[in-house]
């Protein structure tokens, strides 16, 4: 079986933006759920780890309390555009709308951050491969833009990366190799969440892909009816001609019309009374 994930995930991504109802599906959970960010709540485990309870409370305050400075931090975030919390309701958005995120890891050096690592996304579309992927499980799998080891596990991801040659404006596109895991440091570097449905799946795909015609139906049907309505509302009017008045100028001998009386805020009787 066999699944274009790069088409379903265009085609899902149209229907986020044309339709609203497919909107409100995408954007419901990202709002109300994860909102402005899900924060941890450390609870270790005091008997595996042999320590006393009062000595779990104070670690676990010790971390979530580590966890919310470095996660209220644009800083670490690597484009500096959002912090963490603001970045959980964008990933949530990918898994809904495209069925899959790509997070990159990076580990910097430089000593005014609030921990080393840093964080950013990757765009799906940037991992292409051939778009196709199958269902069956074959251990090495196909080429969807991400390279495995001989048991199936990741070894790296291809990243498309657009560029511009200065001057001449001649645009480019390089495939970029990122390993999974630093193959020096042992740290993750790349990753990819999805929700797999099938037994050999590799990337993910939107949730929206199984019903792309019925948003469009409902959009059509919506469109329809407001159309319907704006007919409804219109007033049609037209002169009827008299004996006095032809069709050709039906408004012809009205200002020969002798004039009525005056008529102000005080009846047909201009004068206003004397007290």
């Amino acid at each position: 079986h066999w699944i274009n994930h790069a088409e379903t995930r265009l085609n899902a991504r149209a229907a986020y933006h044309q339709s609203l109802p497919a909107r409100a599906i995408v954007d419901r959970y990202a709002d109300t759920v994860v909102d402005v960010g899900l924060n941890p709540e450390p609870a270790p485990n005091v008997e595996v780890l042999g320590i006393t309870p009062e000595e779990a409370e104070a670690w676990a305050k010790n971390v979530e309390a580590s966890f919310k400075l470095w996660a209220k931090s644009k800083q670490q975030n690597r484009s500096k555009n959002v912090n963490f919390f603001q970045a959980q309701r964008l990933y949530q958005i990918f898994q809904w709308r495209d069925g899959e995120s790509f997070t990159r890891l990076y580990y910097s050096k430089d000593s005014n951050l609030v921990n080393p690592l840093q964080f950013d996304f990757i765009d799906p579309s940037q991992i292409r491969g051939t778009a196709w992927s199958s269902t069956w499980n074959q251990g090495q799998g196909d080429d969807v833009g991400i390279t495995r080891n001989a048991d199936g596990s990741v070894r790296s991801y291809r990243i498309w990366v657009k560029r511009i040659t200065p001057g001449t404006g001649f645009v480019t596109y390089d495939a970029r190799e990122v390993p999974a895991v630093g193959p020096r440091s042992k740290r993750l570097l790349m990753l990819h969440g999805f929700a797999p449905e099938y037994a050999g799946q590799q990337r993910g795909y939107s949730r929206l892909a199984h019903a792309i015609q019925e948003f469009e139906n409902l959009t059509d049907f919506s469109s329809a009816h407001i159309k319907k309505a704006i007919n409804q509302s219109n007033i049609n009017m037209y002169v009827k001609p008299s004996k006095d008045a032809p069709a050709t100028s039906p408004m012809a001998g009205i200002s020969s019309q002798p004039a009525g009386p005056i008529v102000d805020a005080y009846g047909t009787n201009p004068t206003p009374p004397t007290t």
